[in-house]
């Protein structure tokens, strides 16, 4: 029996009867088959070879196919994998469509252990839209991208990360207590509904069981949403979380940036509102903004739903950052706006970042369609235990507010009074401009904050600082006070 299944009961598995193991290196087989819980499957191959290499291996990457409206039939992700060696690798890939759209694209990443990690990508395309030799209709356009990423790795310094927006306060009591071994529990599979942690977040939210559904992190359902319904025109405040567009392209969608205003402190506004079309599938709103903590005002979210309502698109909220704030949430509006959905996580609040919890409340309907992309047992049963026993803490939000409320006052006046451009917040975090670029010399003593030149309009004078405690904030300021003034 051949499994990559981690249980010592494996629930899928290529079964045989005859098979020549070569120690370190392969095994061949006769005739196999395919069982799933036990059940054979027809599924039957009349002979199986599996390599044992531990090694990254250089080898050929077979495209996905599939069709695009404006583009036709495509191939796309096919090319090579270069295995360079244990730290460094090297993708050229392609795609190509039936109207003669193409792309090349030339991927690293690399890794050093307890030091740093990080990746390049460089890519350039010929798109073409539309029917050719109608003017009116037809489009060609070419799109040069090269991106950089470099970051620490989290062990190198694991005390000193400004960039994670995580409670400063930690997990509630109830969770820590939560995640004591219940070994009868956990060896069972979780269930794949959810139900008691559903119970729990219903009465948290004054909301029915059947309007929830929940995940393996906002990630996860984001990944769903777009998964699920495709959207093909999504609009999107910029600069904003960088994950809402990856998950759009990802499924074949296209992006349409409405840049905020560095004069209005990046506020989100009424011209957010007009740039909704009847031609917009999806609009995404974070509330508050990450990189700016900004929150959008009640009556605008209000017309926003409005909006997308009568223009029949879906309407996203994520409210993950919400609990941090004072902000009005957008789930009253559930009942009114069927296209309505709003993401809330368990990740910032309650510090559960490695447990993995999302929700995404909306229409029953709607969520219906969207649970099915995700994996069945997509919420272990560690995580559901953590998520009843957080909720259990009613104290927990208001206490941590009031926490961030007063370090954000002080942390606010103090990075002023060092010569930095402080953005209204509303959140556990700070968008801040430098005269110079403070990234490189804060990680040199030990600090890391989040560079935000992969940010929509930010260069690498931006960072965002999460709140930490009063004794890691102050070490922050005295840091940049002395590479600013010495």
């Amino acid at each position: 029996q051949y499994t990559t299944c981690n249980y010592s009961h494996p629930h899928f598995a290529i079964n045989f009867t005859h098979s020549k193991l070569i120690t370190g290196d392969k095994i061949f087989t006769g005739p196999a088959y395919v069982t799933i819980e036990d059940i054979p499957t027809p599924l039957v191959l009349p002979f199986a070879f599996f390599p044992m290499s531990h090694d990254r291996t250089s080898g050929i990457l077979m495209p996905s196919y599939g069709w695009m409206n404006n583009r036709g039939y495509y191939l796309k992700d096919g090319g090579y994998y270069f295995a360079i060696n244990d730290n460094i690798d090297l993708s050229l890939i392609g795609e190509i469509y039936t109207n003669l759209s193409w792309a090349a694209e030339a991927k690293s990443n690399y890794y050093v252990r307890y030091k740093y990690k990080g990746n390049f990508d460089i890519r350039y395309g010929i798109t073409k839209e539309g029917i050719p030799g109608d003017s009116a209709t037809f489009q060609k356009f070419s799109d040069f991208k090269i991106a950089w990423q470099h970051d620490q790795d989290a062990k190198a310094n694991p005390h000193s990360r400004f960039s994670a927006n995580v409670n400063p306060l930690g997990m509630p009591p109830q969770v820590v207590e939560a995640l004591s071994p219940a070994p009868a529990a956990d060896a069972r599979y979780p269930d794949p509904a959810c139900r008691a942690l559903r119970s729990a977040l219903a009465k948290h939210f004054s909301i029915s069981e059947e309007n929830i559904l929940c995940g393996n992190g906002s990630a996860d359902l984001l990944m769903r949403i777009c998964a699920a319904l495709q959207p093909k025109n999504v609009l999107l405040p910029a600069p904003t979380f960088s994950e809402y567009a990856r998950c759009v392209r990802l499924f074949g969608g296209t992006v349409k940036e409405y840049h905020l205003s560095e004069n209005d402190g990046f506020a989100i506004t009424n011209g957010f509102l007009q740039a909704v079309t009847p031609d917009t599938d999806m609009v995404f709103l974070c509330h508050p903004n990450n990189p700016t903590g900004r929150l959008c005002p009640p009556e605008l979210v209000a017309k926003l739903a409005d909006r997308c309502r009568d223009t029949d698109t879906y309407f996203v909220v994520d409210e993950c950052f919400l609990p941090f704030t004072d902000g009005v949430s957008a789930l009253p509006l559930l009942a009114e706006h069927p296209k309505l959905l709003v993401l809330r996580a368990f990740t910032k609040i309650y510090a559960m970042a490695g447990l993995r919890l999302g929700v995404l409340l909306g229409d029953a309907a709607l969520l219906a369609r969207i649970a099915p992309y995700g994996a069945q047992w997509s919420v272990s049963t560690v995580a559901q235990r953590c998520g009843v026993a957080a909720l259990a803490n009613e104290d927990w939000i208001p206490q941590t507010r009031q926490f961030i409320r007063i370090e954000r006052q002080r942390m606010t006046a103090a990075f002023a009074a060092c010569g930095l451009t402080v953005y209204p917040s509303d959140a556990n975090f700070l968008l801040l401009r430098a005269p110079i670029p403070l990234a490189e010399p804060l990680q040199q003593r030990g600090l890391w904050v989040r560079k935000c030149t992969n940010f929509t309009g930010l260069d690498d004078r931006f960072i965002r600082v999460g709140i930490q405690n009063p004794a890691e904030n102050d070490l922050l300021i005295q840091s940049i006070q002395e590479v600013l003034h010495g």
